[in-house]
């Protein structure tokens, strides 16, 4: 488990560092990572890189601005695409939480907004926090007490990806 816990820690070093760098390019002014929202190890699922694919497309319907940078990544802290934006953080985020609470699959995945003060949190647009995948209640709450089993968990967050249409790549 150490080695795992290991290569958790150094992927999301290796996302941090990619953020930064895309964060002081010239006419960057925020950041979407999506990523996939699986519990437990590993990080990534086969359906992975097309769940994340289908998500960014998606995400390009709803909020109609292209990136200038998009780059995949995949280590041990599982797999992520990031792209980079100049424009309407806000808006940027209001479409990331209607593809996490739009879809039935979008509890299964990440959609952060990632400017130079750090990531916009739903709060700041009077949204209740992240729901749990087992129960509803609080995603923080229900981590911080170990209310559901790590293996039950990741089989929802599973369930859930596999509801992505495996005809309907969004490129």
């Amino acid at each position: 488990m150490d080695d795992y816990m290991n290569r958790v820690l150094s992927g999301r070093e290796e996302r941090a560092l990619v953020q930064k760098t895309l964060l002081g390019a010239r006419g960057v002014s925020f950041l979407l990572q999506i990523s996939l929202n699986i519990p437990g190890v590993p990080k990534d699922v086969p359906e992975g890189a097309r769940v994340l694919s289908f998500a960014a497309g998606a995400f390009a319907e709803k909020f109609r601005e292209r990136p200038s940078v998009r780059i995949c990544i995949s280590n041990g802290a599982g797999r992520a695409e990031i792209f980079s934006f100049g424009g309407d953080a806000v808006g940027a985020k209001t479409s990331a939480i209607e593809i996490e609470e739009g879809y039935d699959w979008g509890r299964a995945i990440d959609a952060d907004i990632i400017t130079p003060g750090g990531p916009l949190s739903r709060s700041l647009l009077g949204k209740e926090p992240r729901r749990c995948l087992m129960c509803g209640e609080g995603a923080k709450i229900c981590a911080r007490n170990r209310a559901h089993d790590t293996r039950e968990l990741r089989a929802e967050a599973i369930r859930l990806l596999r509801l992505v249409p495996l005809e309907s790549q969004c490129p």
